[in-house]
C-alpha cells in the first residue's frame, strides 16, 4: 500500500539516520520529486527536540544559493509527524567520489571553493551546519555541488554490542553535537559552537579529499575524540606526493585546535582555494615552487659556504671513524645499516629549516658508533615525504629513522621513530620536548635518547662514542639554519 504524508506520496527510502528517514517522494501538487524527511518517533516525542527540529529546519528553509539543498517545506502540528520536503539531488554523495584514495589538485579545489561558498552563504544568514561531512554532500549530475542537511542535528545512541560505535551525535545542551570523526574539538568537548566549528570539519573534508583517508581515527568514540582535541593528524605530504605545500597550509589552518587560530570566515578558506585553483591552472605554482627568487638563491649561496666552512672544521673535531680506519679494515664491521630521512613538520616557516637539520644531527650521533652504517644525508634529504619502507628498500638498508616536529607557544616537540624495512613495523619512537631557543639542549636530549633508546632498540649492544657537544648557542642555531638550507631540494616522491 501506497504511503502518503500530507501531500507526498513516498516512493521509496532513500536512507536513514538518528532524525529520521528520508524518502524519495512525489509532491502531488506540484508533479516534482523531493526528498522527504520524517522525524523519528522517538523524537517527536519529546517536544523539546520536537520544537528544536522544526526551529532550525525553518532557519535553513530561508536559504537560496546554487550549492545548497532547498528546503520547500517544514510541517509539524501536534497531531502529525514533523517532516521537511527538500530538493532531491540526483548524484552521487563527496564520500562515494573519495573512495577512499586522493582525488585530483583540481577536483578538490572546485569542489572545495563550492563548499565555502555555501559555508559563506549559510553563516552570514546565522545558520550553522554543524554536521558537515562527505556524506552530507552531494555531487549533481552535471559535476556541482549541493550542501544538504544545514541546520540539521543528529541524535548519538550508545553501540549496541558487537557494532562500530555510535557516528553521530546529538544537538542538546551539555552533550555532544556532530559526527564524530568531523567534530571539531569544541565539538568534541561538549561546548558551545560558532562558524569555526564548521570550517574544522571542512578541514577535515579537504584532507580526506586530499589523502582518501581521514585525519582522525580510532578504535572507539573516545580514542577518536582523544585525537581530535590533542593530537595532530599525520602530514597530508606524507599521504599524497602530489598535493602541494598551499593546499596543506589550509588544510592546516582549518585544522588549528585553537578556534582563534582558525579561518575565521568561510570567505577566507574560500579565497585561498581561489588563489591556489588559479596559480595550480596557471602553473604560476610550479614556478614559485621550482624557481626560487634571487634573494633566496643569493641565501641559499651564503648558507651553503657558510656550511662549507662549518662542516669540515665539524667533520675533523667529531668524526671519531676516518676513511682510513675503514680502508685499512681497523673499523669494526658494521651490523645494521640505517637511512635517517628528512622530518615532516607543520610548523611556522621561520623553523622550517629543522626540518633537514634535525636528522642531520640524528646522523651525526649515529656516526659514532662503529657498529651503526648510517647513510650520508646527501642520499636521503632529497626523499622529503617519502615513503619510509620503500625509501628503504630502494636503499638498501636495514631500518629507516624519520620523524617530525611541531613548535607552539615557544614549545618543540620532536618525534623519531625507527621503522624495521624488513617486517615494517616501528621497533623505537620517542618524542624529546625543548624550545627553538635551547638547540644546544635539545641536542643533547636527542643524543641521549639515541644511546638509551634507538641503539639498543635496533640491536646495537656496543655503547656509542660521546660526540662533541656545541658550546656556543648563537654560532650552533646559525650552524643549524645553514644547514637547513644549504641546498633547495625537489622532494623525490617515492
Amino acid at each position: 500500500m501506497t504511503r502518503t504524508v500530507s501531500h507526498y506520496r513516498i516512493v521509496r527510502e532513500l536512507g536513514r539516520g538518528g532524525m529520521g528517514i528520508v524518502y524519495l517522494a512525489e509532491d502531488t501538487r506540484l508533479r516534482r520529486m523531493v526528498a522527504l524527511k520524517l522525524l523519528a518517533p522517538e523524537v517527536a516525542r519529546d517536544p523539546r527536540r520536537r520544537q528544536r527540529f522544526l526551529r532550525e529546519a525553518h532557519a535553513a528553509s530561508i536559504m537560496t544559493h546554487p550549492n545548497i539543498a532547498v528546503i520547500h517545506e517544514v510541517a509539524g502540528s501536534d497531531e502529525e509527524t514533523p517532516f521537511i520536503a527538500m530538493e532531491y539531488v540526483e548524484g552521487e554523495t563527496l564520500q562515494a567520489t573519495i573512495g577512499n584514495k586522493p582525488m585530483e589538485l583540481s577536483r578538490i579545489l572546485d569542489i572545495g571553493m563550492e563548499v565555502a561558498d555555501a559555508l559563506d552563504e549559510a553563516h552570514g544568514r546565522g545558520v550553522i551546519h554543524r554536521d558537515l561531512k562527505p556524506a552530507n554532500i552531494i555531487i549533481n549530475t552535471r559535476g556541482a555541488v549541493k550542501v544538504l542537511d544545514f541546520g540539521l542535528a543528529r541524535i548519538v545512541r550508545e553501540p549496541a554490542p558487537g557494532t562500530d560505535g555510535p557516528t553521530s551525535l546529538m544537538s542538546e545542551p551539555g552533550l555532544i553535537l556532530g559526527t564524530i570523526h568531523y567534530m571539531s574539538p569544541e565539538q568534541a568537548l561538549g561546548r558551545e559552537v560558532d562558524v569555526r566549528s564548521d570550517l574544522f570539519s571542512f578541514g577535515v573534508i579537504l584532507y580526506e579529499m586530499a589523502t582518501g583517508r581521514r585525519p582522525f581515527e580510532g578504535g572507539s568514540s573516545t580514542e577518536i575524540i582523544e585525537k581530535i582535541v590533542h593530537q595532530q593528524p599525520e602530514a597530508v605530504a606524507r599521504l599524497n606526493y602530489d598535493a602541494p605545500e598551499d593546499l596543506e597550509r589550509i588544510i592546516r589552518k582549518c585544522l588549528e585546535k585553537d578556534r582563534q587560530s582558525r579561518y575565521q570566515s568561510a570567505r577566507e578558506v574560500m579565497v585561498d582555494l581561489k588563489n591556489l585553483r588559479r596559480d595550480s591552472s596557471s602553473g604560476e605554482y610550479a614556478k614559485a615552487a621550482t624557481a626560487p627568487s634571487r634573494p633566496r638563491k643569493l641565501a641559499v649561496t651564503v648558507a651553503a659556504i657558510i656550511v662549507a666552512v662549518i662542516a669540515i672544521g665539524t667533520f675533523l673535531m667529531m668524526r671519531r671513524l676516518t676513511v682510513a680506519d675503514v680502508a685499512s679494515g681497523t673499523a669494526d664491521d658494521p651490523v645494521v645499516s640505517i637511512a635517517v630521512l628528512p622530518f615532516s613538520t607543520m610548523t611556522a616557516a621561520e623553523e622550517g629549516y629543522l626540518q633537514f637539520a634535525l636528522p642531520d644531527e640524528l646522523i651525526t650521533i649515529l656516526s659514532y658508533n662503529p657498529s651503526v652504517a648510517v647513510r650520508p644525508f646527501g642520499t636521503t634529504r632529497r626523499l622529503v615525504a617519502a615513503d619510509p619502507i620503500e625509501a628503504g628498500r630502494n636503499l638498501k638498508v636495514d631500518k629507516v629513522v624519520t620523524g617530525s616536529y611541531r613548535s607552539e607557544r615557544g614549545e618543540l616537540a620532536v618525534t623519531v621513530e625507527a621503522i624495521d624495512v624488513t617486517t615494517n613495523r616501528v621497533v623505537w619512537r620517542d618524542t624529546i620536548d625543548g624550545s627553538p631557543e635551547a638547540l644546544i639542549a635539545l641536542r643533547g636530549a636527542l643524543a641521549s635518547r639515541v644511546r638509551a633508546g634507538l641503539l639498543p632498540a635496533l640491536g646495537v649492544s656496543e655503547v656509542a662514542a660521546e660526540s662533541a657537544q656545541p658550546n656556543n648557542a648563537e654560532a650552533y642555531s646559525l650552524y643549524l639554519r645553514a644547514v637547513g638550507m644549504s641546498t633547495d631540494p625537489q622532494p623525490t616522491r617515492q
